[in-house]
C-alpha cells in the first residue's frame, strides 16, 4: 500500500444553524474528519450560510443535498470538489455532475447514481465504525436503546 498524500481538506456544512449545533455535534461525518485529522489531514470546518475556503486547499467538501447552493460559493476555487450526499430524495443528477466525487451514505445511493456515470463511492455513514458515541457504548445506530427510566 503506497503512503497517503497528506491534504487540507475544507469542509462545508452550508446551514444557517451549522454554527450554533457544532459545538455538541456528534456522527459519522465528523468523526470520519476527526480521524483524517488523526492520520495527518488538516481539515477546516466552514460552516454557515456563506463561509469561506482556505485559498490553499486541496479538497472541498460540501456536506448537503444534490441541490446544495454551496456549490456557487466555491465554484472557481482550485481544489478538487465533492459532496458527501445527505439524502437521495429529490436527487438533482445534473448537479452531481458538478463535483469530482459524491461520496454516498448507503450503496442503494451508489447503486442510483452510478448508471449516470458519475464518480460515487460509498463513503460513510452509521453503518461504518466512524459512529460511536462518546459517552453511551449501549447507543448503537439503527436500534432503540434500551435506558434506564427515573423516576420523580
Amino acid at each position: 500500500m503506497g503512503k497517503e498524500t497528506i491534504m487540507k481538506i475544507s469542509l462545508f456544512w452550508f446551514w444557517n444553524r451549522a454554527e450554533e449545533i457544532w459545538p455538541n455535534y456528534r456522527d459519522g461525518v465528523k468523526a470520519a474528519m476527526e480521524e483524517l485529522g488523526r492520520r495527518g489531514h488538516t481539515v477546516e470546518w466552514c460552516l454557515g450560510e456563506k463561509p469561506l475556503a482556505d485559498p490553499e486547499s486541496d479538497y472541498i467538501l460540501i456536506w448537503g443535498d444534490s441541490r446544495c447552493a454551496g456549490f456557487d460559493y466555491v465554484k472557481d476555487h482550485k481544489a478538487k470538489k465533492g459532496l458527501l450526499l445527505t439524502t437521495d430524495l429529490g436527487m438533482d443528477i445534473e448537479s452531481l455532475r458538478k463535483y469530482d466525487c459524491v461520496f454516498a451514505e448507503a450503496q442503494c445511493v451508489v447503486d442510483k447514481i452510478k448508471p449516470f456515470g458519475i464518480r460515487v463511492v460509498k463513503a460513510f455513514g452509521t453503518d461504518t465504525n466512524f459512529f460511536r458515541p462518546t459517552e453511551l457504548d449501549y447507543v448503537k445506530p439503527g436500534r432503540k436503546p434500551v435506558l434506564p427510566r427515573y423516576d420523580a
